[in-house]
């Protein structure tokens, strides 16, 4: 069961918003709106190299990785899997001449 929000939002629902929304826009105030939306005002974000604070952080993060990789494209390899509040989402990226590899990435819905 994929459980919801307190505002009746689904785990899935910010799992694809969170890669769709967040992760694959490339216009800033569309992103920070959609962090704004999806994600808690405290977030923290883990990477194996270090740690992003705040919604602010985060958009700064994202636009680090788009910079990276200007013709890539985040998209879903499958569908999210929700056990109770914690969701896992496969995705991966993919432009006109390359594919990424496929990676996890887990949001945990705030109430």
């Amino acid at each position: 069961m994929d459980a919801a929000t307190s505002g009746g939002t689904t785990v899935s629902d910010l799992m694809m918003r969170s890669l769709l929304d967040v992760f694959d826009e490339r216009v800033w105030d569309r992103r920070v709106e959609a962090i704004a939306q999806v994600y808690s005002p405290d977030i923290t974000f883990y990477e194996a190299a270090g740690s992003v604070a705040g919604p602010e952080g985060l958009a700064r993060r994202v636009q680090d990785l788009l910079d990276q990789a200007p013709a890539w494209s985040f998209r879903p390899r499958g569908a999210v899997s929700v056990n109770h509040d914690l969701g896992r989402l496969a995705w991966g990226v993919r432009s006109g001449r390359r594919t990424g590899t496929g990676h996890r990435h887990r949001c945990r819905a705030h109430h």
